[in-house]
């Protein structure tokens, strides 16, 4: 479930409360994907969710400011569990950490 968002003072948008938060990619787009700009994002997202899955990950951590009342994220961040992950039938752009996706 995900919590309410959050004011903090050092942030211009609510934000997620610190700690890890199981949900689902239906939570998650109806919580986070209410505009135009949104939506495109999600959908990138479930592409590589969908990625992901086929390639065996079960744990990913979604962050940055796709997860915050900011109306107009540039992006979203994720992090994936490689634990039972076969690597040689996943996409290469979803190993590729050279900089700037470090």
């Amino acid at each position: 479930m995900i919590p309410s968002l959050i004011s903090v003072q050092s942030n211009l948008c609510e934000v997620l409360p610190g700690g890890i938060h199981e949900t689902t990619l239906p939570e998650v787009e109806e919580f986070f994907a209410f505009n135009p700009r949104r939506k495109l994002l999600f959908g990138g997202l479930v592409v590589g969710v969908e990625a992901l899955s086929m390639a065996g990950c079960r744990k990913l951590y979604i962050n940055g400011s796709f997860v915050t009342s900011k109306i107009e994220p540039g992006d979203f961040d994720v992090a994936w569990d490689p634990d039972g992950v076969n690597i040689k039938i996943l996409n290469p752009v979803l190993i590729d950490s050279a900089p700037p996706r470090l």
